[in-house]
């Protein structure tokens, strides 16, 4: 599967449910995801940098070779962080997920593993 040209951003829920049970949603970088035997995966930082995962993302820095992966789902594309977010907002909006972009502005630092 093949984004829009103009896509720099990607709104995607994870597969996992977190350990309280809940989906997980998040705005990331096109960069971040690739596709493996028609699957979507998503790479994501460990925790000791989820103070700086806001900022990552925004600035759509490259993803590191050694974070781990997680199987997706893409809800939207975007063709910048802004709309990511509102697209976001919206797809939240539409059912109950957890995000930590929509949280709190910053709740990314006091985030554990996104999926446990």
């Amino acid at each position: 599967m093949n984004f829009q040209t103009t896509t720099t951003h990607v709104v995607i829920k994870f597969n996992e449910k977190t350990k309280n049970g809940k989906e997980s949603i998040d705005i990331l970088p096109i960069s971040w995801t690739y596709y493996k035997k028609g699957k979507l995966f998503s790479r994501y930082p460990y925790e000791d940098e989820y103070h700086k995962l806001d900022d990552m993302c925004k600035l759509s820095v490259e993803p590191k070779t050694f974070w781990k992966s997680y199987e997706a789902t893409l809800i939207k594309e975007a063709k910048s962080y802004e709309q990511g977010l509102r697209r976001m907002n919206r797809a939240c909006s539409e059912t109950i997920v957890h995000s930590s972009n929509l949280d709190e502005r910053n709740s990314s630092e006091e985030e554990m593993n996104p999926l446990k």
